[in-house]
């Protein structure tokens, strides 16, 4: 699509696939009886003018493409935007010479009218401090010039400060060093000294609150009562918050098999906790066989932090029977009006527990027991 549109201070001509761009004080248009001429002496690009036949107008666009021009609208646009019009009721022939004064040249004149006049420094082009702007080369400021007599080159770190800073600076507290001596009595401040006794802070967690000996056993009861016998859903992962009162270092992890089924296995893993859920695997014990009835014991040293949320979990991959710990015996997780759930379970195949634990639901029934023994 062709077009002609003025843009800033330049007229555009895109004809014919090729772009011409003009200064718009530096073209002169002209016509014949057929054709626009337009010639500048200050081309952006291209060549320096540009012929269009008459036939042609109703061809050309504006810049958005969405007005197509006339003869008589494409002329205006002419003599709206050039710099130099053609003679007032001439034929449109190009200019031949200027014959007569100056103030006949009603166009001309009026185009040097609105030119800047010779430059004379003090009259119509400022100073500065005293130093012309016309002339080649650097204008030299020294600081007296700009009215900062007293700026030097001193860096901020070894700027001064008033006597008001420094006087205010004097008055605050210098560096604390931190001791934590005794386990009460109230803080104390000596000098530049601060001492915090370490108090105790009591429970920081809710299952084993007796502290252990090596050998003693513990689990994630809150109570002595409600043991159960419960087979096992195949394929599952049953887990169930233990959050120690004490650090327990262990020196094995267990579970019971009540009612043996051949072939069986299962799997014990501890989780982390992120936002009161389980989260990361922290460990997975090896296979344990459930085709036998009793204690199946994973042997392990693994570090219980005290009021640390760990995650206990079983594996199954059969319907085993194994000792489990009734929902008297857990703490409620979640509840749903008045249904409480007792632990979350997932459904990975045995023996692909995953790393980063996906919940599939919970459960408001027992949940397989796993003991703990400290090492």
């Amino acid at each position: 699509m062709d077009k002609i549109y003025l843009k800033d201070n330049y007229i555009v001509t895109e004809l014919s696939g090729v772009t011409s761009v003009f200064g718009k004080n530096y073209t002169v248009y002209s016509e014949n009886t057929t054709t626009f001429f337009l010639n500048s002496s200050f081309p952006i690009n291209n060549a320096r003018s540009v012929t269009i036949d008459f036939s042609r107008s109703s061809s050309i666009y504006n810049e958005a493409g969405t007005v197509a021009y006339t003869t008589a609208t494409l002329r205006s646009f002419f003599l709206t935007n050039t710099g130099f019009k053609s003679p007032s009721g001439g034929s449109g022939g190009v200019w031949g010479s200027i014959t007569g004064t100056l103030s006949s040249q009603t166009d001309l004149q009026n185009a040097l009218d609105a030119k800047q006049d010779d430059l004379v420094s003090g009259t119509n082009i400022k100073t500065l401090e005293g130093q012309s702007l016309l002339g080649a080369g650097n204008i030299d400021l020294t600081k007296s010039d700009v009215g900062l007599s007293n700026v030097d080159n001193t860096s901020d770190l070894n700027k001064p400060i008033s006597t008001a800073t420094q006087t205010a600076l004097n008055a605050k507290q210098n560096t604390l060093t931190l001791t934590t001596t005794g386990t009460s009595g109230a803080a104390t401040l000596v000098g530049s000294t601060l001492n915090v006794p370490q108090y105790s802070t009591g429970l920081l967690g809710i299952h084993a609150l007796v502290p252990l000996a090596s050998g003693e056993q513990t689990n994630a009861a809150i109570s002595s009562q409600g043991m159960a016998s419960t087979a096992m859903t195949a394929n599952r992962l049953y887990s169930y918050p233990f959050i120690p009162a004490q650090s327990i270092t262990t020196s094995n992890l267990y579970i019971n098999v009540a009612t043996l089924l051949a072939s069986s296995l299962a799997r014990i893993l501890i989780y982390s906790d992120l936002n009161g859920v389980p989260y990361q695997k922290l460990y997975e014990s090896a296979n344990l066989d459930c085709s036998t009835t009793g204690i199946k014991t994973a042997t392990t040293t693994f570090n219980f932090v005290e009021g640390t949320r760990y995650w206990l979990t079983l594996h199954s991959s059969s319907t085993q029977t194994l000792t489990s710990l009734a929902t008297t015996s857990l703490i409620n997780i979640k509840s749903t009006g008045i249904s409480m759930a007792s632990h979350y379970f997932a459904s990975p195949t045995f023996g692909s527990a995953p790393t980063t634990f996906v919940i599939s639901g919970t459960q408001t029934a027992a949940a397989p027991f796993i003991g703990i023994t400290k090492a």
